[in-house]
């Protein structure tokens, strides 16, 4: 058995719209308690012995893969020019960590990690053609898309590292 409690918050505005248009600024974040109520038959690897158990009592623990607290904050400026429109941005993307399996051992955890991106993206109106340049995890942040734990230590899907691009859409 468990139990989720949380808060989650979105907000999107724009910034000081009689000064200045176009600019636009996003916020969302979530606020979780997701514990386990009832968890006394637990199986998995004991964090003292790095041997397998069945019998493992993991009431009170964190659900695996759910961060206590976790957001993105985001700059987005639309400018009209020539021909079509121009659009840049900026956000950050942080999670507080979390556990990928449901006992607490520092061996199975994602520590906190943040997430820069950029963007700048140009709209050629006459033909529904966009270009974007793009840039994700820009500070080159280690975190992991998954841990699966074995008797001989992780094997670990490591997210890739920074990543630069061009985009091509064409809305016909």
């Amino acid at each position: 058995e468990a139990q989720i409690k949380g808060i989650e918050v979105d907000l999107l505005s724009e910034v000081l719209p009689s000064l200045h248009q176009g600019l636009v600024f996003t916020f969302s974040g979530a606020w979780l308690d997701a514990t386990f109520t009832d968890y006394r038959s637990g199986q998995g690897f004991d964090p003292v012995t790095r041997t397998y158990r069945a019998d493992m009592d993991l009431t009170g623990e964190q659900l695996p893969r759910t961060a206590r607290l976790s957001g993105t904050v985001g700059l987005n400026q639309a400018l009209n020019v020539p021909g079509g429109a121009l659009e840049l941005g900026v956000d950050y993307y942080y999670n507080s960590g979390f556990s990928f399996l449901a006992q607490s051992d520092p061996f199975t955890e994602q520590d906190a990690y943040g997430l820069i991106g950029a963007r700048i993206s140009y709209l050629y109106d006459a033909w529904g053609l966009r270009a974007t340049l793009f840039g994700k995890n820009l500070g080159d942040e280690t975190f992991y898309y998954s841990r699966f734990v074995t008797d001989f230590g992780t094997n670990d899907a490591v997210a890739p590292g920074a990543v630069y691009g061009l985009r091509l859409n064409w809305d016909f």
